[in-house]
């Protein structure tokens, strides 16, 4: 039985932010279709892969390996922000469930 390797997805994923791929090039690499490569990215980051994404400058946009402490603190950054808005959305939602009973 072959043994599951959550940072296989590495070797499709290129170094440096100048070099970043879309998440539809990196499922044509993969061979896969795109949910499918969403969440291997999802599995080797919750094994510990560090894997960062930018949805900023255009065709360079999408998923890389750092190879810079610049560019994971803005990953982290990014995907704070992200998080805070979430949790302003969710609250809405709470507050909408609250107001009628519901659970």
């Amino acid at each position: 039985m072959k043994k599951y390797n959550p940072f296989k997805v590495l070797d499709y994923i290129p170094h440096g932010r100048e070099n970043s791929i879309s998440m539809s090039e990196l499922s044509v690499r993969m061979r896969c279709d795109k949910r499918s490569a969403r969440a291997a990215v999802f599995n080797a980051r919750k094994a510990g892969a560090i894997i960062c994404s930018t949805c900023e400058g255009g065709s360079k946009a999408g998923y890389f390996q750092s190879t810079n402490v610049f560019d994971v603190q803005q990953f982290v950054t990014m995907m704070d922000k992200r998080m805070n808005s979430t949790a302003i959305s969710k609250r809405s939602a709470e507050e909408f469930l609250k107001q009628h009973d519901a659970k």
